[in-house]
């Protein structure tokens, strides 16, 4: 596939989810797409219907008969999916015409229907499905959590409700003043459904991470340490959490010469120092042991990518502050989403940022919300902090 036609669907992708509530907007966006939309999912490597297929297919064991509405069908992936795995009993709804004319010729659904998931009713009597499935439904200016009572409401007494997103997109899926996780919950106090599992899964669009570099984290944080020194390109910086070098690359872009590398991985940092980057290169962990490093050692210390779950969290933050100067900058620049994974010892991320601020230990400079942060969707927080 060219770059320029990765680019195209990447440009479509967007399109589809910047039409906030538009919903008309969606379905011109879906009626031009629906030809080739089968195609350039599989060129961006979109996994959603085949985890979520195999998810059901857990559920469900050697039952292949169960009744199944895919709700939210589209061109069909899901139910292609779900059929590779033996489901036989497949239904479609969608609320474009023009993605259904394309999953009806593939012989998956015994029958579809046109129409909106919302708080309307739907032409579906009660108790009708064993399950019913949405993949990349809900989203701004497509569904929400307006739909989940009718949802629950076409499901048997027994049946699984399951819905699939990308993490993104869970902010814009609340409904009348309340969230999305708020609308989960409110509907199981309410003995409506009994939750089963939420899972995070990896790889949701494996093609985000191969082709065009989608990646715009480290060269976003790299400009932001370039307004903090200006033209003093000799400043001491440590990369931490360096991985193979992406933000060290990007400094170096910008004149920076002084720069040392950190990273828990000596494998990533093999590939790093093959770049000519950094002078000095360090494989340790980021966490709350003591670094074997001098204290007021770096002008700035700067971690892109590295705050996550199972990765560092704040527990890191004292010695990131130990080992700056005073007067030094700390830059750490992470997705917004994986933020509530990175508080430590029962208090979140904000409470750790405050805390060192109030015992004196930095001063917040800036936090930055940037967008674009990974493959045009992802949104990302520099925090900028200043060592008293």
């Amino acid at each position: 596939m060219s770059t320029t036609r990765q680019e195209e669907i990447w440009a479509m992708v967007k399109g589809v989810n910047a039409v906030t509530n538009n919903v008309g907007k969606s379905l011109n966006l879906y009626r031009q797409w629906a030809p080739n939309f089968d195609q350039d999912n599989a060129d961006i490597q979109y996994n959603g219907p085949k985890f979520t297929a195999q998810t059901i297919d857990e559920l469900f064991g050697e039952n292949k008969d169960a009744l199944i509405l895919d709700a939210g069908a589209g061109t069909g992936l899901v139910g292609e999916e779900l059929q590779n795995l033996g489901f036989t009993n497949l239904v479609a709804l969608d609320g474009s015409q023009e993605m259904l004319d394309v999953a009806n010729q593939k012989g998956v659904y015994k029958s579809s229907v046109c129409s909106f998931l919302g708080p309307d009713r739907l032409d579906i009597d009660s108790r009708q499905y064993d399950c019913v499935v949405c993949v990349g439904t809900m989203a701004a200016g497509h569904a929400n959590a307006s739909c989940l009572p009718e949802l629950i409401r076409i499901t048997k007494s027994g049946g699984y409700v399951v819905i699939a997103m990308r993490e993104i997109h869970i902010p814009d899926c609340g409904y009348d003043g309340k969230s999305w996780d708020d609308w989960l919950k409110i509907h199981e106090d309410n003995g409506l459904w009994k939750k089963i599992e939420i899972r995070n899964v990896e790889n949701w669009l494996s093609g985000v991470y191969v082709g065009v570099n989608h990646y715009y984290g480290p060269k976003f944080t790299a400009q932001k340490i370039d307004e903090l020194f200006g033209e003093n390109k000799d400043v001491l910086i440590l990369d931490a959490g360096a991985g193979t070098g992406l933000v060290g690359k990007e400094l170096q872009n910008l004149g920076f010469t002084n720069l040392e590398a950190l990273d828990g991985s000596q494998d990533m940092l093999d590939v790093a120092n093959q770049k000519g980057i950094y002078k000095r290169s360090i494989c340790s962990l980021l966490g709350p042991n003591r670094l074997d490093i001098d204290p007021g050692q770096y002008d700035c210390v700067v971690c892109a990518g590295t705050m996550a779950a199972d990765h560092a969290n704040a527990g890191c933050l004292p010695e990131l502050i130990r080992i700056t100067k005073s007067g030094g900058y700390v830059v750490i620049a992470t997705r917004e989403a994986l933020i509530p994974d990175c508080g430590y010892d029962g208090k979140s991320w904000d409470d750790w940022l405050k805390i060192h601020e109030d015992n004196g230990l930095w001063k917040k400079v800036e936090i930055r919300r940037v967008e674009n942060w990974l493959a045009g969707f992802y949104v990302g927080v520099i925090n900028v902090y200043r060592v008293i």
